[in-house]
Protein backbone atom coordinates (compact mmCIF):
# COMPACT_ATOMS: atom_id res chain seq x y z
CA UNK A 1 0.00 0.00 0.00
CA UNK A 2 2.64 2.33 0.79
CA UNK A 3 4.60 1.83 -2.09
CA UNK A 4 0.80 2.70 -4.38
CA UNK A 5 0.51 5.83 -2.29
CA UNK A 6 4.37 6.61 -3.46
CA UNK A 7 3.58 6.05 -7.02
CA UNK A 8 6.83 3.82 -7.26
CA UNK A 9 6.52 -0.02 -8.66
CA UNK A 10 6.61 -2.80 -5.89
CA UNK A 11 10.17 -3.69 -7.31
CA UNK A 12 11.23 -0.79 -6.95
CA UNK A 13 10.22 -0.06 -3.33
CA UNK A 14 11.72 -3.26 -2.38
CA UNK A 15 15.04 -2.87 -3.88
CA UNK A 16 15.32 0.18 -2.21
CA UNK A 17 14.43 -1.70 0.91
CA UNK A 18 17.13 -3.66 0.91
CA UNK A 19 19.79 -1.03 -0.18
CA UNK A 20 18.61 0.73 3.01
CA UNK A 21 19.19 -2.40 4.93
CA UNK A 22 22.72 -2.97 4.04
CA UNK A 23 24.01 0.28 3.96
CA UNK A 24 23.01 -0.39 7.44
CA UNK A 25 25.07 -3.19 7.91
CA UNK A 26 27.84 -1.56 6.51
CA UNK A 27 29.18 0.66 8.62
CA UNK A 28 29.57 -0.19 12.74
CA UNK A 29 27.60 1.96 15.47
CA UNK A 30 29.97 4.75 15.45
CA UNK A 31 30.21 5.28 11.77
CA UNK A 32 34.08 4.34 11.78
CA UNK A 33 35.06 3.80 7.84
CA UNK A 34 38.55 2.48 9.24
CA UNK A 35 37.13 0.19 12.10
CA UNK A 36 37.53 -2.78 10.03
CA UNK A 37 40.96 -2.00 8.20
CA UNK A 38 43.78 -0.56 10.59
CA UNK A 39 45.79 2.47 9.04
CA UNK A 40 48.89 -0.02 8.41
CA UNK A 41 46.21 -2.51 6.30
CA UNK A 42 45.62 0.90 4.54
CA UNK A 43 48.73 1.90 3.50
CA UNK A 44 50.02 -1.81 2.17
CA UNK A 45 46.52 -1.88 -0.04
CA UNK A 46 47.18 1.84 -1.43
CA UNK A 47 50.45 0.76 -2.39
CA UNK A 48 49.17 -2.54 -4.03
CA UNK A 49 46.11 -0.56 -5.72
CA UNK A 50 49.47 1.62 -7.52
CA UNK A 51 50.73 -1.50 -9.05
CA UNK A 52 47.91 -3.64 -9.89
CA UNK A 53 44.48 -2.44 -11.49
CA UNK A 54 41.39 -4.02 -10.67
CA UNK A 55 38.42 -3.64 -13.02
CA UNK A 56 36.27 -4.77 -10.77
CA UNK A 57 34.92 -4.37 -6.97
CA UNK A 58 34.25 -8.02 -6.42
CA UNK A 59 37.83 -8.45 -7.52
CA UNK A 60 39.17 -5.72 -4.70
CA UNK A 61 36.82 -7.75 -2.25
CA UNK A 62 38.38 -11.05 -3.13
CA UNK A 63 41.48 -9.77 -2.31
CA UNK A 64 41.33 -8.07 0.77
CA UNK A 65 39.38 -11.41 2.41
CA UNK A 66 42.31 -13.46 1.07
CA UNK A 67 45.27 -11.21 2.28
CA UNK A 68 43.70 -9.52 5.54
CA UNK A 69 40.57 -11.95 6.39
CA UNK A 70 38.48 -8.66 6.06
CA UNK A 71 34.72 -9.40 4.26
CA UNK A 72 33.17 -6.22 2.73
CA UNK A 73 29.71 -6.29 0.81
CA UNK A 74 29.84 -4.52 -3.00
CA UNK A 75 28.48 -1.31 -1.66
CA UNK A 76 30.54 -1.45 1.52
CA UNK A 77 33.58 -1.60 -0.85
CA UNK A 78 32.64 1.11 -2.49
CA UNK A 79 31.85 3.42 0.15
CA UNK A 80 35.37 2.54 1.26
CA UNK A 81 37.11 3.39 -2.11
CA UNK A 82 35.33 6.56 -2.17
CA UNK A 83 36.11 7.94 0.96
CA UNK A 84 39.87 6.74 0.88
Amino acid sequence: MIFQALRIHETTGLRHLKNHEQSKQLQPENSNLDSLLVTTVIIVLNKHFNKIIYHHTYQIIVYVDKQFWVQYTVVGMNKWLYYK
